[in-house]
């Protein structure tokens, strides 16, 4: 009697166990049918996001490096070129890498034919086709801003580029005391300009031109995917 009892336990605990695996079995099958109905969209924005962050990002550090003419060329265009110029030329960059409506329908549907190939079980996602891209989008009035900003930020917080201007005021100063007041201050205007070189160098390394350029970028990817996905 006692075993009949314990044997009636036992297939009732496996049937326990038994429909609970069912229920988990048949759970994980509604949250995969779930994930698949929302992949494709979740999918396109996920990559396209990414590599529109890597070819903003690349295109913002080309035009901004250190090392470069990019300060000198920033501090033209702050001073003596148009709005629409300094749009166009950010533009031309981008679109030089990777980022025309050419590029980005080409790199949209190769992933979209990599997920339809991967997810043939499911109905296909169409290829796409942008309509023209308006510079006035990808720079608006608040990338605009921003785009000031950052134009003046590379050639000011440049610190070859304020040597260079520097080291061209302090001859000009030095030069000029010197013919003015020969005898009595002598190499002064030297040593005040050197000075001011120090105290220049350690302001502008104040200034924070990561945040300034973060921003900028950060506009961009946001109106580049507004554009595609909107």
């Amino acid at each position: 009697m006692l075993k009949r009892f314990s044997l009636s336990i036992l297939v009732v605990i496996a049937l326990c166990f038994s429909c609970k695996k069912n229920n988990d079995s048949d759970q994980k099958v509604n949250e995969e049918n779930i994930v698949n109905r929302i992949a494709p969209n979740e999918y396109l924005k996920l990559i396209v996001n990414d590599y529109l962050e890597e070819k903003v990002r690349g295109s913002i550090e080309i035009e901004t490096k250190y090392f470069s003419l990019a300060p000198f060329k920033m501090c033209y265009r702050s001073f003596f070129s148009s709005r629409e110029e300094r749009v166009e030329n950010w533009i031309n960059t981008f679109n030089r890498n990777g980022l025309s409506k050419v590029d980005l329908e080409n790199y949209i549907n190769q992933q979209i034919t990599i997920y339809n190939k991967q997810n043939s079980q499911f109905a296909p996602l169409p290829q796409i086709k942008l309509s023209e891209i308006n510079t006035h989008e990808i720079i608006d009035e608040k990338a605009f801003e921003a785009l000031d900003r950052l134009e003046f930020f590379v050639w000011y917080s440049n610190i070859w580029f304020d040597c260079l201007f520097t080291f061209t005021l302090v001859i000009a100063i030095g030069l000029i005391g010197n013919l003015l007041f020969p005898i009595r201050f002598g190499g002064l205007p030297y040593l005040i300009s050197g000075k001011m070189i120090i105290g220049w160098a350690i302001f502008l390394m104040l200034l924070d031109f990561k945040e300034v350029k973060s921003y900028f970028i950060n506009l961009i990817i946001y109106n580049y995917s507004s554009i595609i996905f909107n």
